[in-house]
């Protein structure tokens, strides 16, 4: 079978800790990837998610994402209808830097496909159970998450 693409998920601490060169150097030579898509909002979980810690960060042994940020720059002006705003990151290494267009840019350069992911949502926990908690998703019953 061919696979016409074959792509991974990068996140913006990754790319911090190891640049995106030396990552797709290894995804390129190693695994014979032609893309890859970055993690642009990230909900809150511990990476690397099935084990205990990064065998190959140099920087960090594990990390606990932030609730939903973005990792990308934020246009107010896209918002101005929507009473839900993205956050960006509190992560002093990761703000000021607009990871998605340091990662498109590689990986164009490189002639690979480059992809974003919005995982899961947009919104955090926070925010959601509180200000928003009239937009948050709810079972057939029309009960909130956690309920009963």
């Amino acid at each position: 079978m061919y696979w016409k693409e074959l792509t991974t998920g990068i996140y913006p601490w990754d790319m911090h800790d190891e640049g995106i060169e030396n990552i797709l150097d290894h995804l390129q030579n190693h695994a014979g990837n032609n893309a890859a898509y970055m993690l642009a909002v990230m909900h809150h979980e511990k990476r690397p998610l099935h084990d205990n810690y990064y065998h190959h960060n140099p920087v960090r042994k594990r990390y606990l994402a932030e609730d939903s940020r973005s990792y990308f720059t934020i246009h107010p002006e896209s918002y101005t209808n929507s009473r839900i705003k993205p956050l960006p990151s509190d992560r002093e290494f990761l703000q000021g830097t607009d990871w998605l267009e340091i990662f498109t840019t590689a990986l164009r350069k490189r002639g690979m496909s480059p992809g974003a992911e919005i995982s899961h949502t947009p919104l955090d926990s926070v925010r959601g159970a509180g200000e928003f908690a009239d937009c948050i998703q709810r079972d057939i019953y029309g009960n909130p998450p956690g309920h009963g």
